[in-house]
Protein backbone atom coordinates (compact mmCIF):
# COMPACT_ATOMS: atom_id res chain seq x y z
CA UNK A 1 0.00 0.00 0.00
CA UNK A 2 1.40 3.63 -0.90
CA UNK A 3 -0.12 6.79 0.56
CA UNK A 4 0.61 10.07 -1.81
CA UNK A 5 0.21 13.80 -0.63
CA UNK A 6 -0.40 16.52 -2.44
CA UNK A 7 0.03 20.58 -1.69
CA UNK A 8 -3.80 21.24 -3.73
CA UNK A 9 -6.87 19.06 -4.88
CA UNK A 10 -5.46 20.23 -8.15
CA UNK A 11 -2.38 18.43 -7.91
CA UNK A 12 -4.62 15.34 -6.76
CA UNK A 13 -6.82 15.64 -9.19
CA UNK A 14 -4.23 15.79 -12.05
CA UNK A 15 -2.58 12.77 -10.34
CA UNK A 16 -5.58 10.96 -10.74
CA UNK A 17 -6.17 11.71 -14.32
CA UNK A 18 -2.85 10.99 -15.19
CA UNK A 19 -2.88 7.57 -13.72
CA UNK A 20 -5.80 6.55 -16.47
CA UNK A 21 -3.59 7.02 -19.01
CA UNK A 22 -1.75 3.32 -20.13
CA UNK A 23 1.82 3.62 -19.58
CA UNK A 24 1.98 6.09 -16.39
CA UNK A 25 2.29 4.16 -13.19
CA UNK A 26 2.39 6.90 -9.39
CA UNK A 27 5.82 7.41 -10.32
CA UNK A 28 5.36 8.99 -13.54
CA UNK A 29 2.85 10.62 -12.50
CA UNK A 30 4.51 12.57 -9.81
CA UNK A 31 7.57 12.86 -11.66
CA UNK A 32 5.04 14.88 -14.40
CA UNK A 33 3.92 17.04 -10.93
CA UNK A 34 7.28 18.39 -10.34
CA UNK A 35 7.55 19.64 -13.51
CA UNK A 36 5.18 22.61 -13.03
CA UNK A 37 2.13 24.07 -11.76
CA UNK A 38 -1.20 21.57 -12.39
CA UNK A 39 -2.62 24.67 -14.13
CA UNK A 40 0.59 25.10 -16.93
CA UNK A 41 0.08 20.93 -17.03
CA UNK A 42 -3.20 21.27 -18.19
CA UNK A 43 -3.00 23.96 -20.02
CA UNK A 44 -0.13 22.24 -22.01
CA UNK A 45 -2.55 18.93 -22.31
CA UNK A 46 -5.77 21.20 -23.34
CA UNK A 47 -3.37 23.01 -26.43
CA UNK A 48 -1.66 19.68 -26.93
CA UNK A 49 1.61 21.36 -26.47
CA UNK A 50 3.49 17.53 -26.42
CA UNK A 51 6.81 18.76 -26.30
CA UNK A 52 6.24 20.67 -23.31
CA UNK A 53 5.13 17.18 -21.78
CA UNK A 54 7.69 15.45 -23.70
CA UNK A 55 10.28 17.68 -21.51
CA UNK A 56 8.64 16.20 -18.32
CA UNK A 57 10.42 13.82 -15.84
CA UNK A 58 9.57 10.22 -17.13
CA UNK A 59 7.31 11.06 -20.69
CA UNK A 60 8.83 11.02 -23.98
CA UNK A 61 7.01 11.80 -27.56
CA UNK A 62 4.89 9.40 -27.58
CA UNK A 63 3.38 9.15 -24.10
CA UNK A 64 3.22 12.80 -24.50
CA UNK A 65 1.06 12.27 -27.12
CA UNK A 66 -1.25 9.34 -25.40
CA UNK A 67 -1.78 11.96 -22.75
CA UNK A 68 -3.10 14.65 -24.76
CA UNK A 69 -5.02 11.96 -26.74
CA UNK A 70 -6.73 10.15 -23.43
CA UNK A 71 -7.06 13.68 -20.94
CA UNK A 72 -7.57 16.94 -23.46
CA UNK A 73 -11.28 16.70 -22.69
CA UNK A 74 -10.99 15.49 -18.75
CA UNK A 75 -9.20 18.62 -17.43
CA UNK A 76 -12.49 20.80 -16.48
CA UNK A 77 -11.39 20.39 -12.72
CA UNK A 78 -8.04 21.60 -13.31
CA UNK A 79 -7.51 25.34 -13.65
CA UNK A 80 -9.02 27.34 -15.61
CA UNK A 81 -8.54 26.75 -19.66
CA UNK A 82 -5.59 29.01 -19.35
CA UNK A 83 -3.99 31.22 -16.78
CA UNK A 84 -5.31 34.80 -15.84
CA UNK A 85 -4.57 37.08 -18.14
CA UNK A 86 -4.10 35.33 -21.28
CA UNK A 87 -6.35 34.39 -24.52
CA UNK A 88 -5.13 31.32 -26.66
CA UNK A 89 -3.10 32.13 -29.04
CA UNK A 90 -4.74 31.40 -32.53
CA UNK A 91 -3.00 28.64 -32.79
CA UNK A 92 -4.51 27.01 -29.62
CA UNK A 93 -1.03 27.13 -28.03
CA UNK A 94 -0.97 27.58 -24.42
CA UNK A 95 0.61 30.38 -22.90
CA UNK A 96 4.49 30.85 -22.33
CA UNK A 97 5.63 29.61 -18.95
CA UNK A 98 7.82 31.42 -16.66
CA UNK A 99 10.77 30.49 -14.97
CA UNK A 100 8.68 28.16 -12.11
CA UNK A 101 6.37 26.57 -14.98
CA UNK A 102 3.62 28.49 -13.60
CA UNK A 103 2.12 31.89 -16.06
CA UNK A 104 4.85 34.52 -17.67
CA UNK A 105 4.00 38.15 -18.50
CA UNK A 106 1.48 40.17 -16.98
CA UNK A 107 -1.01 38.10 -14.74
CA UNK A 108 1.97 36.47 -13.24
CA UNK A 109 3.82 40.15 -12.58
CA UNK A 110 1.12 41.45 -10.35
CA UNK A 111 -2.22 42.01 -13.04
CA UNK A 112 -4.04 43.56 -9.94
CA UNK A 113 -5.68 41.79 -6.84
CA UNK A 114 -7.63 39.30 -8.44
CA UNK A 115 -4.62 38.14 -10.83
CA UNK A 116 -2.37 37.86 -6.81
CA UNK A 117 -5.26 35.97 -5.27
CA UNK A 118 -4.41 32.49 -6.72
CA UNK A 119 -0.95 32.73 -5.12
CA UNK A 120 -1.79 34.28 -1.86
CA UNK A 121 -4.42 31.38 -1.81
CA UNK A 122 -2.05 28.79 -2.18
CA UNK A 123 0.02 30.44 0.31
CA UNK A 124 -2.55 30.89 2.95
CA UNK A 125 -3.67 26.79 1.99
CA UNK A 126 -0.04 25.83 2.82
CA UNK A 127 0.05 27.34 6.56
CA UNK A 128 -2.80 24.87 6.65
CA UNK A 129 -6.07 27.01 6.47
CA UNK A 130 -9.30 25.60 5.08
CA UNK A 131 -10.57 25.94 1.54
CA UNK A 132 -13.61 27.51 3.30
CA UNK A 133 -11.45 29.62 5.57
CA UNK A 134 -9.90 31.35 2.74
CA UNK A 135 -12.84 31.22 0.06
CA UNK A 136 -14.76 33.42 3.42
CA UNK A 137 -12.30 36.08 3.24
CA UNK A 138 -11.53 36.84 -0.12
CA UNK A 139 -14.14 39.65 -0.92
CA UNK A 140 -13.24 41.62 2.14
CA UNK A 141 -9.69 41.01 1.45
CA UNK A 142 -9.98 42.45 -2.52
CA UNK A 143 -11.77 45.16 -1.74
CA UNK A 144 -9.52 46.23 1.47
CA UNK A 145 -6.29 45.56 -1.21
CA UNK A 146 -7.17 47.94 -4.24
CA UNK A 147 -5.70 47.73 -7.63
CA UNK A 148 -1.88 46.93 -7.94
CA UNK A 149 -2.14 44.98 -4.85
CA UNK A 150 0.93 41.79 -4.81
CA UNK A 151 0.02 38.12 -3.13
CA UNK A 152 2.13 39.46 -0.50
CA UNK A 153 -0.19 42.44 0.86
CA UNK A 154 -3.17 40.06 -0.07
CA UNK A 155 -1.40 37.43 2.37
CA UNK A 156 -0.93 39.89 4.86
CA UNK A 157 -4.86 40.99 4.95
CA UNK A 158 -6.17 37.65 4.44
CA UNK A 159 -4.08 36.47 7.86
CA UNK A 160 -5.90 39.34 9.51
CA UNK A 161 -8.84 38.80 8.48
CA UNK A 162 -8.67 35.17 9.62
CA UNK A 163 -7.32 35.45 13.19
CA UNK A 164 -10.17 37.87 13.93
CA UNK A 165 -12.76 36.39 16.15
Amino acid sequence: MQLFGFATREEQALFRRLLEVTGIGPRVALGVLSGGTPERIAAAIRSEDTAFLARLPGIGKKTAQRIVLDLKDKLDDIGAPYPAGYAAAEDGAAPPAGPDGGAAGPAAAGGGPAAAWGEAKEALLSLGYTEAEVDRVRRGVLAEAGEGAGADRLVKLALKALYRP
